[in-house]
């Protein structure tokens, strides 16, 4: 991806010529700065963010755009990639919300924290207003993980307006202090409750028996993992698929080549940066085998995961199993991370589309290979996957003697 983008600011470490961020980065800060606020009063999407550095003491605050009313798709992933939401257009939703914040220490909370709370847990966009220490700071920072992270105040103080509605299943979750953190996660996605909102009850520490604050970056591959197992459980008891199945989908600059073959359970990723010709390319993987992985995934990390649960849970469905390789390749249009939910919502589309059918691996791969941008030979040469079905033997290999 773009992790420069964090650290860079405009000032060409990438190497692209005019960096299209920073037009609208001035914009944004000399707005803040021209009106020199110290207070807001706006709508929570509802959006909570719960930072990493200093842990156990970290800084948690409520996000929200200096705008009342239905705000919730400042903060909605699933809409961007349904409505095929632009860079530029999704920058602009999350660049508007201001993260009113202060540290908190996980083990203490306080009256702060519950207000914070009450945000994660609501259906709908909640009334905030707030004073601040100081002025609204413009800096704006970028994650492969999480999406864009606007401007930010230290707060004085904050107050929730009008009451919060929860809905009947979140707060059955939440009110549940026996139900494991794993099985409200369960919970919650099987009835319909997205993603994004199970990211905010996990980082508000409002889920499992022993709660605590979860950094944001942490509760959204916790949550892609937690779902994905659980599909995986029970699709190691089917049988494999009958011919390979290849799907396609392409968003942001993000095109996607899954092929399911019909052998066992395993999977892989394995994601190409494309930054100029073929001969400029960074390629990384990860994969797992039948018995699933013991450590992170730390090449593809976050976007490994989110890509695995769609697929996974596509498996579940039909009730059959099958060995997933994903190619991801990033072009250059891609110029900015905005998270792995791009990783998640693709493959999901890419599912939902249907698939194309082969008889041999192949024609899948070739087929895959007409919409790839880079030499499908590279992906096949990097695939573990592919290395093991090429060299695997099984019983027709032998005879069997009188």
């Amino acid at each position: 991806m773009r992790p420069l983008c964090a650290m860079c600011k405009g000032r060409n470490l990438c190497g692209i010529k005019v960096c299209p961020l920073v037009p609208k980065m001035k914009i944004l800060e000399a707005d803040i700065v021209r009106s020199g606020r110290d207070q807001l009063f706006g709508s929570s999407p509802p959006s909570i963010f719960v930072g990493r550095y200093g842990y156990p003491k970290v800084y948690v605050g409520g996000l929200a755009p200096i705008e009342s009313g239905d705000t919730s798709f400042y903060d909605d992933p699933i809409m961007w990639a349904r409505k095929k939401k632009s860079i530029e257009e999704i920058f602009g939703f999350r660049s508007s919300l201001v993260n009113s914040r202060s540290v908190v220490d996980i083990k203490k909370g306080g009256t702060f924290l519950e207000d914070l709370q009450e945000i994660a847990m609501a259906k709908r966009p909640v009334d905030m207003e707030v004073k601040y220490k100081k002025h609204i700071h413009a800096d704006i920072t970028f994650s492969d993980m999480s999406p864009v992270q606007g401007p930010s105040g230290e707060i004085k103080t904050l107050d929730l307006c009008g009451n919060v509605k929860v809905d009947r299943k979140v707060d059955k979750t939440i009110t549940d202090s026996d139900l494991k953190t794993v099985d409200a996660v369960r919970y919650l996605y099987k009835h319909k409750i997205n993603e994004n909102k199970i990211v905010n009850l996990i980082a508000g520490g409002l889920l499992g028996v022993e709660r605590k604050l979860v950094p944001t970056r942490w509760s959204i591959t916790a949550i892609d993992d937690t779902i994905a197992q659980g599909f995986m459980q029970e699709i190691r008891r089917y049988d494999k698929i009958s011919e390979y199945r290849v799907f396609s989908y392409e968003y942001l600059g993000n095109h996607f080549e899954i092929i399911l073959m019909p052998y066992h359970l395993s999977f892989e990723v394995i994601e190409a940066v494309m930054s100029g010709g073929n001969d400029n390319i960074r390629m990384i993987c990860d994969s797992e085998e039948f018995g699933g992985r013991k450590n992170y995934a730390s090449n593809v990390a976050g976007g490994y995961y989110a890509a695995r649960m769609p697929v996974v849970e596509y498996l579940n469905r039909i009730r059959k199993q099958a060995s997933i390789l994903i190619m991801r390749e990033i072009k250059p249009q891609y110029y900015m991370p905005l998270g792995v939910w791009v990783v998640r919502e693709c493959v999901k589309e890419a599912m939902r589309q249907g698939s194309s059918k082969f008889s041999t691996l192949d024609e899948a791969m070739s087929y895959a290979g007409s919409r790839l941008s880079i030499p499908i030979d590279k992906f096949k040469t990097k695939s573990v996957i592919i290395k093991r079905i090429r060299t695997q033997r099984n019983l027709t290999n032998f005879s069997i003697s009188p």
